[in-house]
């Protein structure tokens, strides 16, 4: 299901009832032109009754993205992945992501920083822990 769908998501919706959904780092690396629809899609789910929890990428993250992708041998295999697929992750200002909440009928309930760790790990064995921003949203 994509869900910049809008029919599917709404059969989805009728087919669930009011829900509570979990979105990872969706809008932050979907097309510009998607990501207004994603957003409506959290909305379509939660209907009256449900909440959200969505995190994204910051703008910050980019640059962590960047220093991993020029480790020695190159980006890891993942990170190959994500950009072989086109994807443009931590692609969304900042400002960009609560403005979507809001302009697909969100309200954003509370919402603070985090990091989203991955599997990667730099050379000194850290995990690779890219910033975030998480909230948490109903319908307005």
């Amino acid at each position: 299901l994509s869900l910049a769908d809008a029919a599917g998501v709404a059969e989805l919706a009728r087919r669930l009832g009011d829900a509570n959904v979990y979105m990872r780092a969706v809008i932050h690396q979907s097309d510009s032109a998607d990501r207004r629809p994603v957003a409506e899609a959290v909305a379509t789910l939660l209907g009256r009754r449900g909440r959200g929890f969505v995190v994204e990428l910051t703008a910050e993250s980019k640059a962590v993205l960047g220093e991993l992708a020029a480790s020695p041998g190159g980006p890891p295999l993942k990170l190959r992945r994500v950009f072989d697929h086109g994807l443009r992750p931590a692609d969304a200002a900042d400002k960009e992501v609560p403005e979507v909440l809001a302009e697909a009928g969100l309200e954003i309930l509370a919402e603070g920083p985090t990091a989203l760790a991955q599997t990667e790990q730099w050379p000194d064995g850290s995990r690779v822990e890219l910033p975030a921003r998480w909230f948490v949203v109903s319908r307005a």
